[in-house]
């Protein structure tokens, strides 16, 4: 459970900073948000998720 939990916040971390420091596509953005959101609601952190 640990190393699911260091995953998932390892995901939300590197989906969240692609979106805020990369230079990518609006296809690839609209990807990376929809993972990031996946991994949030997976995390708990996410509103839609409780």
């Amino acid at each position: 459970m640990y190393y699911r939990a260091l995953w998932n916040n390892e995901e939300v971390a590197d989906f969240g900073g692609r979106l805020l420091f990369g230079t990518h596509s609006a296809a690839q953005n609209d990807h990376d948000l929809a993972q990031l959101g996946n991994f949030l609601i997976y995390s708990g952190l996410d509103a839609r998720a409780t």
